[in-house]
C-alpha cells in the first residue's frame, strides 16, 4: 500500500508502548517512595513524588495500584476520580478509620482527600503558599509546602506545615488551628506551651492516641512530643546533626535531620535518620534497627542492621510489627519483618519498569530513538535510563542492552551486561544488527544478532580526528543520528563536529559532508556547513536527509551536493499547506522518508509531526502544537505530544513516534479506505433480497467499520447498513421488479469503492397472516365474521375461546388467532349488564342443561348454549347473543344491557325459548324489550314462567338467550371491543359477583328445588 496524503486519510493516534504510572507487580514498577502509611487492613499507601501519584500496595500479593494522580505535575481534578486528578510532588499520606485517604499535596500547598468512592477534593489549603486562616475553615487557610499529614482516632487531621514552621490541626468540624510552632524557624526551649516555642522545618507529625502527638523536628535534629495539655518536650536528639548514642538514652543521642517517624502499638518510636539508618526508641533507649550508615543498596534477605539503605524517608508500622521504609534514594520500599529486610516495591528507578511484560504497561524513562525491523520488532533508545529496549511483535518489552547504570563497559560480551551512557539514535542493517549512538561515551556501538555488543566507531574521547583510518580509533563528538545505506555503509551525524561522517563496510571513517564549521551553507558537500546535525534518514536512491537542528532545517545530500528541502533557517511554526522551503520548524530532532519519498519530521519544539509530500508541500499530520498528553484514539492533529523525538516507519501502515516528554512510544496509524467487497450474490425474498459478499482483499490498514448495500434501481433500504456482517437484507423492494446490488466497505478513512454488481433478482410478494386487534382480548359479544389484519380467515371454532386462522399467501405464514369470549375478572367503568327487581341475581355457580351458568356472550349458532335453530330469516346478530340465568327472586326482574356503540337502526330484540309452557322453543320478537333512544342500551322486563323465560315454567329460574337483531341491509361492520368496553366488562363482573354473594343463601335454597330447563344442543 502506498502512503496517501493526510487529507485523504482518517489517521488515528494511539500509545504503542509506555505507561508512566502503571499498575501491577510492585517490584516491576518504577516509583519513588516518600510518605508511607498502613491502614487497618494492612494495605500500604505510598506517595510517589517523582511521578506525582499515590499508590496502594497489598503486601500479601505484591500488587501496586495507582489511586491518585496521572503521572504529571499540576493541580486539577477536584470533584472527580482521583486517578484522573493532577498532584504536585505529594509527600505525606494518611488514612482514617473510615478508609478516607489524605494527601499532603506539597507543591500545591494543599491537603487533598480521597473518599471511599475514589473522588478527590481539597480538604485544606487554598493553593497560596503563605500562612493564613487559623480559626477559619481549613479550605480557606493557607499552607506552605505541607509535607506530612496524619489523622487521630477522633478524626482530627494533623498537618506538618513545613514552610510555615508549624504543626496545624483541622478539627472534625473543619476548623484549622496551630498546635505547635510560632511560625519562626528555630529552636528555643522545651517544657513550654508548644505554640509559644519554635520548631524548624517539621517534616512529620504522628498522634499517639492519647491526645498527644510527636513532631519530626527535622531542622532541629530532634523528635519532640506535645502532650495532651499542649506542653512540648524532646524525646530524641540533642540538636546535633550527628548519628550517635545507640544503646543510651535517646535524648542524649544524636539524630541527624530525621525525615520519617512512626509509632507502633507498644509505644516504640521509629525514626528515619539521614545518616542512612532506621533508629528505634523503646522505653527511652535508642538503637539502630536497620542500615549500616553507609549509603547504598544491599542486604536484602539478611539482617536489617547489616543492610545498606540510602536517604530513608517515610516509615510505617503495621499491627504485626512489620516496619516499612521509604528507601528514597534507592527508589524502593523496604520491608523489615522477622529479623530480615527485603524489597517490597520498586525497581531502583522511579521511571523504569515493566521488562518481561506488556509494552503498554512498561515504563520508559526517556525514549529518544525508535526503529522497527522487517519482522516487527521495535527498538527504543531509552536515553537517560541508559538502555536499549526491545518490543517484540507480540508486545512484550525487554532490555536488549544496558544495565541501567551510566558508564562504558561490556564490549565483546552480552549487551545486556554492558554499560551505556545516554543512547540516542538507533539504526538497523539488512542483517538485523542494531547500531546506536552512545552519546556521552562518544561512540557508535553495535549489537549483533547473537546479542553481543562492540564499538564500531569512536575512541571514547570527544573531538574530531581519524578520517581515513579505522573508525574505532577516530574521535567523534556527541554523535547522534545514524542510518545504514543499501550497501551497508554507516552514516553518523557527528553533532559536536557539525559533520556527517561515513564508516564504510571495511570500517574506515571519512567525512561525507560538512567543513566542521558551524553555519548554514548549501553546495558541494565538502564545503557545506551545518549547525548541530541530529537525525538522519535515507531514501531508496541512497540520498541522505539531515535534521540540521541548529538551523531549524532539513537538508538533503545527493550526488555530492547539499540542499535545503525544509525550513528557512529561522525557528518557529509557519508554512503548513505551502512549500516546505518557506516553512519554519522549531528544534527538529528526527526525519524519516517513506517509499513514496514523503518526509516525516519530528518538529520537536512545536510538539508536532509534519509531513512533506512528493510535491514539496508541508502539513501537520500529528500534534496540536501544545505540550501535553491527550488524543489517543482521536484525530492525530488534535492530539498533544510533549517533545516528540524519534520517528520510524511502521511498515506502510503508520509511523512510530518517540513521545519523549510523555515517556511513551505512540503510533500514528495510517487509515486508507478499504478495497471493494467481492463475490456479491443476491437471493430474492418477500419485497426484499438477501445480499451476501466477501470482505475486500485490502482493508486499508484499518479495520472495516461497516458495509452498506445499494440497490439498482434505487428504493431499497439496507436494514443492516453499517454492520460488519457479510450478509445484509435489503427491504422495501417492489415485487416483480428486477434488481442488482453493489456493496461498499468503510473504515476510519471512510468508504471505499463499490463492488461489482450482484446477479439480478426479482422479489416476490409474500403475504403473512396477521391476527387482528381482537386476538388474545376478551370479547363480550361474539363477532359474526373472522378478523384478520392480513391474510384470509378460515376455520373459526364454535366454542369459547373462539379461534380462527389468518392464512398467508405466496408462501406467507399463517397466524393462529384466538380471543376469549365472556366476562373478564377486573375493570372499571359503566356496567355492561345490571339486574334489578325482587332480589333476582345472576347465577354463575349452577348449571343449566349441563352447561355452566356463566353469564356472557354466545354465538347465534355453534356454541353449546346457542339456539338449535338458525337465526330468523332476514336478520343478523352483529353483537351475538347474550345468555344469563337469574335465580333467587320473585316478581318481575329488570335487566339492562349496555352496548359500547349504537345498535343499528331498526334493531329489534329477539329471544329464543318457549312462548307457552307446552309450546316448542322458537325465535320470537320479545315485546318486553325497550331500546333506548340513543340505541346504546336495551331494558328487558322478565317474569318467572312468563313470556321471555325460555323454559316457560314458574320454577324460581329465569333463563334468557337473546340479542339485538338487525335487518340484513342495516348490518354494520362487526365491532371489536374498545378499551372502554373491556373496562365496562370488568365492572359487570364486580357487580354480578357482589349481587350473587349477597343472595347466596336464599338462592341456594331455591336452586335446590328447580327443575331443568329444556335441553339445547
Amino acid at each position: 500500500m502506498s502512503l496517501m496524503a493526510s487529507a485523504a486519510r482518517a489517521d488515528t493516534i494511539s500509545t504503542y508502548a509506555g505507561n508512566p504510572v502503571p499498575n501491577g507487580l510492585a517490584t516491576n514498577i518504577g516509583a519513588s517512595a516518600n510518605g508511607v502509611v498502613v491502614d487497618s487492613a494492612g494495605l500500604l499507601y505510598v506517595t510517589d513524588i517523582s511521578n506525582h501519584t499515590v499508590r496502594r500496595i497489598d503486601p500479601a500479593t505484591g500488587q501496586s495500584t495507582v489511586i491518585a494522580g496521572i503521572g504529571r505535575s499540576g493541580f486539577s481534578g477536584d470533584g472527580g476520580a482521583a486517578t484522573s486528578a493532577m498532584l504536585n510532588a505529594p509527600r505525606g499520606v494518611a488514612v482514617d478509620s473510615a478508609g478516607n485517604v489524605y494527601i499532603a499535596d506539597t507543591s500545591n500547598h494543599r491537603i487533598r482527600k480521597i473518599n471511599t468512592s475514589g473522588v478527590i477534593s481539597t480538604f485544606a489549603g487554598t493553593g497560596t503558599s503563605t500562612f493564613a486562616g487559623d480559626g477559619n475553615a481549613a479550605t480557606a487557610a493557607n499552607f506552605n509546602n505541607p509535607q506530612s499529614v496524619a489523622v487521630d482516632g477522633a478524626g482530627n487531621v494533623f498537618i506538618a506545615d513545613t514552610g510555615n514552621a508549624r504543626i496545624r490541626q483541622v478539627s472534625v468540624g473543619g476548623t484549622v488551628t496551630t498546635v505547635a510552632g510560632t511560625g519562626f524557624a528555630g529552636y528555643q526551649s522545651d517544657n513550654v506551651a508548644a505554640t509559644s516555642t519554635r520548631i524548624n522545618s517539621p517534616r512529620g507529625v504522628v498522634p499517639d492516641g492519647t491526645g498527644a502527638f510527636y513532631i519530626l523536628d527535622t531542622g532541629n535534629h530532634r523528635i519532640r512530643k506535645v502532650s495532651a495539655d499542649g506542653i512540648i518536650t524532646t524525646v530524641a536528639g540533642t540538636g546535633s546533626a550527628t548519628a550517635s548514642g545507640d544503646g543510651g538514652v535517646a535524648t542524649s543521642a544524636g539524630v541527624r535531620a530525621p525525615t520519617g517517624l512512626a509509632l507502633d502499638g507498644s509505644g516504640n518510636l521509629y525514626i528515619s535518620d539521614t545518616s542512612n539508618r532506621i533508629r528505634k526508641v523503646s522505653a527511652g533507649v535508642i538503637t539502630t534497627l536497620a542500615g549500616t550508615g553507609t549509603s547504598g543498596f544491599s542486604g536484602d534477605g539478611g539482617a536489617p542492621a547489616s543492610a545498606q539503605i540510602n536517604s530513608p524517608q517515610g516509615l510505617a508500622v503495621d499491627s504485626m510489627g512489620t516496619v516499612y521504609v521509604a528507601d528514597s534514594n534507592n527508589v524502593r520500599v523496604r520491608k523489615i519483618s522477622g529479623g530480615l529486610i527485603s524489597t517490597l516495591a520498586g525497581t531502583g528507578s522511579s521511571t523504569f519498569g515493566g521488562d518481561g511484560g506488556d509494552a503498554l504497561n512498561a515504563q520508559f524513562t526517556d525514549p529518544r530513538g525508535v526503529v522497527r525491523d522487517s519482522v516487527g520488532n521495535v527498538y527504543v533508545a531509552d536515553g537517560i535510563a541508559h538502555r536499549i529496549r526491545k518490543i517484540s511483535p507480540a508486545g512484550t518489552v525487554t532490555t536488549l542492552a544496558g544495565t541501567g547504570a551510566q558508564g562504558y563497559s561490556g564490549d565483546n560480551g552480552p549487551a545486556s551486561s554492558a554499560q551505556l551512557y545516554n543512547p540516542m539514535s538507533i539504526a538497523l542493517d539488512s542483517s538485523g544488527n542494531v547500531y546506536f549512538s552512545d552519546l556521552n561515551n562518544n561512540r557508535i556501538r553495535k549489537i549483533d544478532t547473537s546479542g553481543n555488543i562492540t564499538t564500531v566507531a569512536g575512541s571514547g574521547v570527544g573531538g574530531f580526528a581519524g578520517d581515513g583510518g579505522a573508525a574505532t580509533s577516530a574521535r567523534v563528538f556527541a554523535p547522534y543520528g545514524l542510518v545504514v545505506d543499501s550497501q551497508g555503509n554507516l552514516f553518523i551525524a557527528d553533532t559536536g563536529n557539525d559533520r556527517i561522517r561515513k564508516v564504510d563496510t571495511a570500517g574506515i571513517i571519512t567525512t561525507w559532508a560538512g567543513t566542521g564549521g558551524t553555519g548554514f551553507t548549501n553546495g558541494a558537500a565538502a564545503s557545506a556547513k551545518f549547525n548541530a546535525p541530529l537525525g538522519l534518514a535515507i531514501d531508496s536512491a541512497d540520498s541522505l536527509y539531515v535534521v540540521d537542528f541548529g538551523n531549524n532545517a532539513i537538508r538533503k545530500i545527493a550526488g555530492g551536493m547539499v540542499s535545503t528541502v525544509v525550513g528557512t533557517g529561522a525557528g518557529g511554526f509557519t508554512g503548513d499547506g505551502a512549500a516546505a522551503t518557506s516553512a519554519t520548524l522549531n528544534a527538529p530532532r528526527a526525519v524519516v522518508v517513506d517509499a513514496a519519498n514523503k518526509l516525516y519530521i519530528a518538529d520537536t519544539g512545536n510538539h508536532r509531526v509534519r509531513q512533506v509530500d512528493s510535491s514539496g508541500v508541508i502539513t501537520t499530520v500529528a500534534g496540536a502544537g501544545t505540550s501535553g498528553f491527550s488524543g489517543d484514539g482521536d484525530v492525530p492533529t488534535s492530539a498533544q505530544f510533549s517533545s516528540p523525538w524519534g520517528l520510524s516507519l511502521f511498515g506502510s501502515m503508520g509511523l512510530l513516534i518517540a513521545d519523549s516528554g510523555n515517556r511513551r512510544v505512540r503510533l500514528l496509524a495510517f487509515a486508507d479506505p478499504p478495497g471493494a467487497p467481492t463475490a456479491v450474490t443476491a437471493t430474492a425474498g418477500n419485497a426484499s433480497a438477501t445480499v451476501s459478499f466477501a470482505a475486500p482483499a485490502a482493508n486499508g490498514s484499518s479495520a472495516i467499520t461497516g458495509y452498506t448495500v445499494v440497490s439498482s434501481p434505487a428504493g431499497g433500504t439496507d436494514s443492516n447498513a453499517g454492520s460488519t456482517a457479510l450478509s445484509h437484507v435489503v427491504t422495501g423492494l417492489t415485487s416483480g421488479v428486477s434488481y442488482t446490488f453493489t456493496v461498499v466497505a468503510s473504515n476510519l478513512a471512510g468508504p471505499g469503492p463499490a463492488s461489482s454488481p450482484s446477479n439480478s433478482v426479482v422479489p416476490i410478494s409474500l403475504v403473512n397472516g396477521v391476527c387482528s386487534a381482537a386476538s388474545n382480548v376478551s370479547s363480550l359479544f361474539m363477532p359474526s365474521t373472522n378478523l384478520c389484519s392480513a391474510g384470509s380467515a378460515s376455520a373459526v371454532s364454535n366454542s369459547s375461546p373462539w379461534r380462527w386462522n389468518c392464512v398467508g399467501s405466496n408462501g406467507g405464514s399463517t397466524a393462529m388467532c384466538s380471543a376469549p369470549v365472556g366476562q373478564t375478572v377486573s375493570g372499571t367503568g359503566a356496567s355492561r349488564v345490571s339486574v334489578g327487581g325482587s332480589s333476582w341475581v345472576v347465577d354463575q355457580v349452577g348449571t343449566t342443561n349441563g352447561q355452566p351458568n356463566t353469564a356472557g356472550a354466545i354465538r347465534v349458532t355453534g356454541d353449546a348454549k346457542s339456539p338449535p335453530d338458525a337465526a330468523p330469516a332476514g336478520y343478523v346478530f352483529p353483537h351475538g347473543l347474550y345468555d344469563f340465568t337469574l335465580t333467587g327472586g320473585t316478581g318481575p326482574a329488570t335487566v339492562v344491557i349496555n352496548y359500547p356503540t349504537p345498535l343499528p337502526a331498526d334493531t329489534v330484540y329477539w329471544k329464543y325459548g318457549k312462548t307457552s309452557p307446552t309450546g316448542a322453543a322458537r325465535w320470537y320478537i320479545f315485546p318486553g324489550a325497550v331500546i333506548s333512544q340513543d340505541r346504546l342500551s336495551i331494558t328487558l322486563t322478565l317474569s318467572d314462567g312468563a313470556l321471555g323465560d325460555d323454559d316457560g315454567t314458574v320454577n324460581g329460574v329465569i333463563t334468557d338467550p337473546g340479542g339485538p337483531g338487525a335487518p340484513s341491509s342495516a348490518t354494520t361492520a362487526v365491532p371489536t371491543l374498545s378499551p372502554w368496553a373491556l373496562a365496562a366488562l370488568g365492572s359487570l363482573l364486580l357487580l354480578l359477583t357482589w349481587r350473587q354473594r349477597a343472595g347466596a343463601g336464599a338462592g341456594a335454597g331455591r336452586r335446590a328445588g328447580r327443575r331443568p330447563s329444556a335441553q339445547r344442543p
